[in-house]
């Protein structure tokens, strides 16, 4: 009954997804997807409570594994949405060194063809807009709220026993 209740809501959280990009996309995606998916859960939960059938009697425990169950696999799902939203600037390093041939290619010609990719550009301006970043005489800096998040980086890193950059 869980996992049928779970795919349904999901299944929904999805469709209204969708159905808000189709009109507008939203500048803060993941902000966004967090609202449609997990405003679906205190909604959901909430007509349960009010409505509460004896065809869907559920127990505490199972309501705390739903919620559970559901937050996973939304966040999943958002966090893939934005590995996949546009092409990674890694991946398209890997791609333009690979195109020059076996000799690879210099620094500048690099750098330059990175500063052109739409992609860059994008995920530029949506740190800009979520404040993370912002231009300050020709430089970019980190925000009050752009060092916070790179802290949580590290401190991930740290915990997951990364080296520097991933």
């Amino acid at each position: 009954m869980i996992l049928l209740l779970t795919s349904l809501l999901l299944l929904l959280s999805f469709t209204l997804h969708l159905i808000w990009w189709r009109k507008k996309m939203p500048i803060q995606t993941t902000k966004i997807l967090l609202c449609v998916f997990f405003g679906m859960l205190i909604l959901s939960i909430t007509i349960y409570c009010s409505v509460h059938t004896s065809w869907i009697a559920l127990s505490f425990s199972e309501i705390m594994r739903f919620i559970l169950l559901y937050s996973s696999c939304a966040f999943v799902y958002i966090i893939l949405y934005s590995a996949i939203e546009q092409q990674s600037p890694t991946l398209a390093i890997l791609h333009y060194i690979d195109s020059r041939g076996i000799h690879g290619c210099d620094g500048k010609s690099l750098v330059h063809y990175l500063s052109t990719l739409e992609e860059v550009k994008q995920r530029l301006f949506r740190m800009e807009q979520g404040e993370w970043i912002i231009l300050m005489q020709g430089n970019w800096c980190l925000t009050k709220k752009g060092r916070y998040i790179a802290y949580l980086f590290e401190c991930a890193a740290v915990f997951f026993r990364l080296g520097k950059g991933g």
